[in-house]
């Protein structure tokens, strides 16, 4: 018994040898990775902070989120299904929430301005979301591919959001915007083929090709050109 715990102990100080000579960058990969999963708060912002708790991520503080990028998108591998953006914070930032598969139900104060590029893209259980008319800005593909938008969608093919064209890719034959509308959302028609013509007083020349792109009408000219009424 005595010779089995001295060579314990002989093994045990023989591995302690070995760490301790390892350079500082080799232990730091050894060190346990902290998962997405086990954060519950942090920044995203330069005034800006979230904070996860019950299954509720609460966005608060005050000015902008911070914009993210594909890589580094924050609430990535996190389980939550409401999210609150509470009042003082000023913007939603791109990417924000992209593939936040459980993400039900968000919450929106009215400080609320700008919602970044695909800020909800790919949220696919997505189905509460009540915009405040604060928001007068909304980038790129922001509601794509989620169950939101596509109940908007059987509603009206023109989908429009405080009086901005968010998406009409759904539409069919010829299209004329309705009166109201201020601004037609980059891509908003995208690859739609089964648009024939579009009329609008509202186009912006400058724009077109990001409202249009990659798509022509049955008379074979890009339909940004559209017809002013």
């Amino acid at each position: 018994m005595k010779h089995r715990r001295l060579s314990a102990l002989l093994a045990a100080g023989m591995m302690l040898s070995a760490f301790s000579a390892l350079p500082q960058s080799t232990l730091f990969l050894l060190r346990p990775a902290i998962t997405a999963s086990a954060a519950t708060g942090g920044t995203c912002g330069e005034h800006v902070t979230w904070e996860l708790k019950n299954g509720v991520l609460t966005i608060s503080g005050t000015g902008e989120m911070t914009d993210y990028t594909l890589e580094d998108r924050p609430f990535s591998g996190l389980s939550f299904t409401k999210a609150v953006i509470s009042d003082g914070v000023t913007s939603i930032g791109d990417y924000t929430f992209m593939r936040c598969f459980g993400l039900k139900s968000v919450s929106i104060a009215d400080s609320v301005k700008r919602f970044g590029k695909q800020a909800f893209y790919q949220c696919t259980a997505l189905t509460d979301l009540s915009i405040p008319g604060s928001v007068t800005d909304i980038g790129l593909d922001v509601f794509n591919e989620t169950p939101w938008l596509e109940a908007k969608q059987n509603e009206d093919p023109i989908v429009i959001v405080n009086s901005i064209l968010v998406d009409g890719r759904t539409c069919t034959g010829e299209v004329t915007v309705p009166d109201g509308v201020t601004r037609i959302g980059e891509y908003a028609f995208y690859l739609c083929k089964t648009m024939t013509d579009c009329h609008s007083g509202q186009c912006d020349n400058d724009r077109q090709g990001y409202v249009f792109p990659l798509h022509r009408t049955d008379r074979n000219r890009i339909p940004g050109q559209c017809d002013r009424h």
